[in-house]
């Protein structure tokens, strides 16, 4: 599944590294009571896509797709929303002012777990 960042769809294995490092950032800033939740909404809102853009809904960028503005950031500014880092960071501040409801009902999970990736 290839989102929208220019043309850009990785190699499988570099695919597998990319979501197990954004699953464990997102379990790193989440508290333990919400990782999978803030695990599954990743999912469903990006494919757990670090370089995910949304063009037909809320603009969003990255992990989380998170607007510009929601990360305290100037609308030129949205391109930083792809370094997973400040995608998490931003989204976990915006979950503790708003909790979930700025994110869509997760699906339910079915997406099987990924076999872990020597070196990451």
């Amino acid at each position: 599944m290839c989102y929208t960042k220019v043309d850009r769809c990785p190699g499988l294995d570099h695919r597998i590294a990319v979501v197990q490092v954004s699953e464990k950032l997102i379990r790193f800033y989440f508290p333990d009571g919400e990782r999978e939740r803030a695990v599954a909404v990743a999912w469903k809102v990006s494919g757990m896509d670090p370089g995910m853009y949304d063009l037909n809904g809320s603009h969003g960028y990255g992990l989380f797709a998170l607007h510009p503005f929601e990360a305290g950031l100037s609308g030129h500014q949205g391109s930083l929303l792809y370094s997973s880092v400040r995608n998490v960071a931003a989204a976990y501040r915006l979950w503790k002012q708003l909790g979930w409801e700025r994110w869509p009902e997760p699906d339910p999970p079915d997406v099987p777990a990924l076999p872990p990736v020597e070196g990451v």
